[in-house]
């Protein structure tokens, strides 16, 4: 999915005039300021710019990533074709430490690269949630033997894991801008315009219902109204992140239980806490337990570390 040429935007304001934690657009990406240090910008995408695997050949290693590839060479090269100056973007270095704290990938410079775990939890309160899961470039483990997982931003702003080849993860790139580009904002008067409009929209539809019964009755029938709607649960108010249990029953009998937590909404299972099961053949079943009752729990596909309850 691109975002390229979708957003309205009003012109012309210098960077370093965009607040910390406001939106801009350049190269007809809209990016986040997350910080500034003298003429340089850290800006990471508002929203994922498309969905890729971390790499195709499943290796959680940066350096050799087709992710890395890909936006280094023709994403960037969309930006510039979107009137983004290719000067503008300066060259810095991720660091890769893993998760477990290995350093065994070291550093990396790019123009175009992804948050690192770290640099996450520094900025989080700025970056939007999304609902998707997103890379960041932080290996779980640079250790061999598990050397596919790469930690990604769950929908709730949690982070959890996942293999390197999965493709149903979203990309936010990051980059460093120069402070002294002119780039465009969002046009939040014309939305506000826009909901003004709509604003009316309902009222004359509300209005025009109205007009099919006694006036005496209206009075009384927009008090229920808003009464309705003051008791009405909004969406965005209805808790979707739920902590709860995981069992997965081994051997014919044997239960594990550990923590994790589920989005009601996707029914997603996530952050799953890890247990030993050395001495243990294979699973006989995995179910969520979610306020005392199990749910069977299901991946994607062979090898994927994502889950979902029924």
């Amino acid at each position: 999915m691109s975002v390229f040429g979708q957003i309205g935007e009003k012109p012309h304001i210098e960077l370093a005039n965009v607040k910390i934690g406001k939106c801009f657009i350049y190269g007809g990406i809209e990016w986040v300021k997350l910080d500034q240090n003298g003429d340089e910008v850290i800006a990471i995408a508002a929203e994922p710019v498309f969905n890729r695997a971390f790499d195709e050949e499943n290796r959680n290693d940066w350096r050799v990533s087709s992710l890395r590839r890909e936006l280094n060479g023709p994403f960037l090269d969309a930006l510039i074709r979107e009137g983004a100056n290719p000067a503008a973007f300066l060259e810095w270095e991720s660091d890769l430490t893993a998760d477990d704290g290995m350093t065994d990938y070291g550093t990396a410079r790019d123009k175009i690269a992804l948050i690192s775990c770290e640099m996450y939890r520094e900025y989080r309160a700025l970056i939007p949630k999304i609902g998707c899961r997103w890379w960041t470039l932080t290996p779980w483990t640079c250790d061999p033997e598990y050397s596919y997982n790469v930690r990604d931003v769950d929908s709730s702003g949690a982070m959890g894991w996942d293999r390197a080849y999965d493709g149903n993860w979203g990309v936010r790139s990051l980059c460093h801008l120069e402070s002294s580009i002119f780039v465009s904002v969002p046009d939040e008067e014309g939305i506000q315009m826009n909901r003004g409009g709509t604003i009316e929209e309902a009222r004359d539809a509300v209005l025009g219902e109205l007009n099919d019964f006694p006036e005496s009755l209206w009075g009384d029938a927009v008090l229920a109204v808003v009464e309705f709607l003051l008791k009405r649960k909004l969406p965005e108010e209805m808790p979707v992140i739920k902590s709860c249990k995981f069992s997965s029953v081994w051997d014919g009998g044997i239960e594990i239980i550990t923590n994790c937590r589920v989005n009601t909404s996707t029914k997603e299972v996530f952050d799953i806490d890890i247990a030993d099961t050395n001495g243990l053949k294979a699973p006989d079943g995995e179910y969520v337990i979610i306020d005392g009752k199990g749910f069977p729990v299901s991946r994607r596909g062979e090898g994927c570390t994502a889950y979902w309850y029924e």
